[in-house]
């Protein structure tokens, strides 16, 4: 096994209702799984999802915080979406907090929903401000670098794809929004 795709999901403590157990939002937590799977010669990929209930403007600020210091490999951030028959998507229904936008906007990349603790725009923007610092060339290279010192010089030849492949594509994907 090459990489470890593990669903954080939120570094936000706020958010342990709404995830139901899946994650506690506990950094410090992250910080020792991501330690020990590198340990044992594996790299992480952190993937987290904003725009929960309980997320503020300064959930982007401490997510953003967490990831520079996270020693992450890679990193996957999302916007919370609604799909059809999820809880979530029958909870915003009842509350009247579903947008009317095309399906195609329907993929974790977009708001769908307005969120309770900042508006629609404000979600927009902080979720872009996070992007644009996560996914920008510096970072990636980062994080790539800091994967492939962990590895043998007799072994970084076969991991250096690997190392800056996945924030490559987690990049497009996100710059893939303004396309329509």
């Amino acid at each position: 096994m090459d990489k470890f795709f593990i669903g954080f999901e939120s570094v936000n403590p706020g958010n342990r209702r709404e995830l139901g157990g899946k994650s506690r939002g506990q950094a410090e937590q992250i910080r020792d799984v991501v330690r020990k799977i590198h340990e044992a010669g594996i790299s992480v990929v952190g993937l987290f999802v904003l725009g929960f209930d309980h997320d503020t403007i300064e959930t982007f600020h401490a997510m953003w915080n967490f990831i520079r210091t996270s020693e992450l490999d890679s990193v996957s951030i999302t916007v919370l979406t609604p799909f059809p028959s999820t809880p979530f998507r029958s909870l915003l229904e009842q509350e009247g907090r579903l947008l009317d936008v095309p399906w195609r906007y329907y993929d974790t990349a977009h708001v769908t929903f307005i969120p309770k603790q900042m508006t629609v725009e404000e979600l927009r923007q902080a979720y872009d401000w996070l992007c644009r610092r996560v996914y920008s060339p510096s970072q990636i290279a980062r994080r790539g670098l800091r994967s492939l010192r962990r590895h043998p010089v007799t072994r970084a030849y076969k991991k250096a794809f690997g190392a800056f492949s996945t924030d490559y594509g987690y990049r497009r994907a996100y710059n893939w929004r303004y396309a329509y």
